[in-house]
């Protein structure tokens, strides 16, 4: 059986659109997001940038490719 929230996690990245991009304060955690959005560059060719701002206090992720 699959985890649910790298599923969840998948989903929800490959619903962005090119050159979107979002300040994220969701239910996913952070590193699993990333994962997730490695496995959809090996399989699919997206690419996603993933931005923290630490003294802005705030996480962005924008779809490049």
């Amino acid at each position: 059986m699959r985890n649910k929230r790298i599923e969840g996690a998948k989903h929800f990245l490959s619903t962005m659109e090119v050159g979107q991009t979002i300040v994220y304060d969701g239910p996913y955690r952070w590193r699993s997001l990333a994962s997730a959005a490695c496995m959809l560059a090996e399989d699919f060719g997206v690419l996603y940038k993933f931005r923290t701002k630490y003294r802005k206090g705030y996480r962005t992720i924008t779809r490049v490719k």
